[in-house]
């Protein structure tokens, strides 16, 4: 096996270039010896590089299955690594994301559905139907109009409501704890004395 910054000639556009700079290495398992072995590709990094952008026009279903079957497990693992060892450089970013408003709806979603998970909850929802309520409500708590974190549920789960979209709706967490499994729909005069003073309506 030649040595990086030795010359090799690409079988794709026939140039003469460097070892190392403009090829990669690649690695496979002898059928006879069980050996893994190593050797340079064939081609240069540019020739793969448009071959492979070529094969994703002419097949982009293909790209897609791939990329959602088994791409996301690369991923994950790439990330479960990164957070083993950069802990702390970890939380901060997941700190950082869920402020932004993004964050937060994935970070209530996750909540929710760990939460319906165990309480066997019917009904499921996608972030675009859940997106549909909160700009229903205006992007704020139904209560007290101020800014929402979680959802809440029009019929509780507590009372036998469903996970489906159209029964649940923004709301802040404060509102959410003192509202608790009541039923309450828009509109209804709600007593102050749930909130306290410390919670005006606004």
């Amino acid at each position: 096996m030649k040595s990086p910054g030795e010359l090799k000639q690409c079988t794709g556009c026939k140039q003469m270039l460097v070892l190392g700079k403009n090829f990669k290495t690649s690695k496979k398992t002898s059928r006879y010896t069980g050996v893994i072995i190593t050797y340079w590709n064939s081609r240069c990094q540019t020739c793969r590089a448009e071959e492979s952008k070529s094969w994703r026009q002419r097949n982009p279903e293909k790209v897609s299955k791939y990329y959602q079957e088994i791409d996301r497990y690369r991923v994950v693992e790439r990330n479960r690594v990164y957070r083993e060892r950069h802990p702390e450089r970890a939380v901060e970013i997941l700190t950082r994301y869920r402020q932004t408003e993004q964050g937060k709806i994935k970070h209530c979603l996750e909540n929710l559905r760990r939460y319906y998970q165990q309480r066997k909850a019917p009904g499921v929802f996608t972030k675009e139907q859940i997106d549909s309520r909160i700009e229903y409500y205006g992007g704020k708590c139904w209560i007290c109009k101020g800014p929402f974190n979680t959802m809440d549920h029009v019929i509780p789960i507590a009372r036998g409501g469903s996970n489906w979209a159209s029964n649940q709706r923004p709301i802040c967490t404060s509102c959410n704890s003192c509202k608790g499994a009541r039923l309450v729909h828009k509109g209804d005069s709600i007593p102050r004395d749930w909130f306290y003073d410390a919670l005006p309506l606004r």
